[in-house]
């Protein structure tokens, strides 16, 4: 059986039938705006984007100077991000990768590694380890892990948002089309379990912090910033 996390692949082969771009704007984080321009990290600095669907966050990235690797489990979501990086001649790397096993990227690499809502679709606990565990191995000594994802101040309340079986599903793009499709299970967190996971896997934990910001799809959501111990 396959990991549930490999659901959410049929959002982007739905966007890739019907000729569209994606399934969300193609325009970056907010949150991944405002982290980089603390300068945290540098210009030319190795990033890795987790989990990067149509590309929009990487290409965004790659714009601002940074040496992307962008990967994604879904197939689908690489032929996306390929063709969008293409539109906006960004250089950058998109490979076909799954985040729990990133053996096929070398070690004490990169310099950031951003999860954008990847995490929370990994619901079997020992796949969530095993990615942390893959993350904290490709960063450098030093690196740094920022995240968003579903969550809530607390275990209630992380209980309390877990997503529907089924929704209607709207591709933007070149062409709009509804279609009803399963929908990926998701594992909402709160702080303290998130703390404890990443401490878990061998990260100095900076700040896991639960911050409501209004908007779909991670209105309610756990942020953190953690380190890979060592110097560079």
């Amino acid at each position: 059986m396959e990991p549930s996390y490999k659901l959410y692949g049929l959002i982007h082969e739905c966007v890739v039938d019907a000729g569209a771009k994606t399934h969300e704007v193609l325009t970056p984080d907010p949150e991944l705006v405002e982290f980089v321009g603390l300068d945290r990290v540098a210009p030319g600095a190795r990033v890795l984007d987790l989990g990067c669907g149509a590309g929009r966050n990487a290409v965004w990235l790659a714009q601002q100077g940074f040496d992307v690797t962008a990967i994604d489990v879904s197939p689908h979501a690489v032929q996306l991000a390929r063709a969008f990086a293409a539109e906006s001649n960004a250089q950058l790397q998109v490979m076909e990768a799954d985040a729990t096993d990133l053996a096929g990227l070398p070690e004490n690499h990169y310099d950031l590694a951003y999860d954008g809502r990847c995490l929370h679709l990994i619901v079997e606990q020992e796949l969530r380890d095993a990615y942390l565990r893959s993350v904290l191995r490709v960063l450098r000594p030093s690196g740094l892990y920022f995240a968003i994802n579903i969550g809530g101040r607390d275990e209630e309340q992380a209980g309390s948002l877990t997503s529907p079986d089924t929704y209607l599903y709207v591709c933007e793009g070149t062409r709009r089309v509804e279609r009803r499709l399963p929908n990926a299970p998701v594992a909402p967190m709160w702080p303290e379990q998130h703390t404890a996971e990443l401490q878990a896997a061998g990260f100095d934990v900076e700040t896991v912090a639960y911050v409501e910001t209004g908007r779909p799809p991670a209105g309610y959501q756990v942020r953190s910033i953690a380190r890979k111990p060592g110097k560079s």
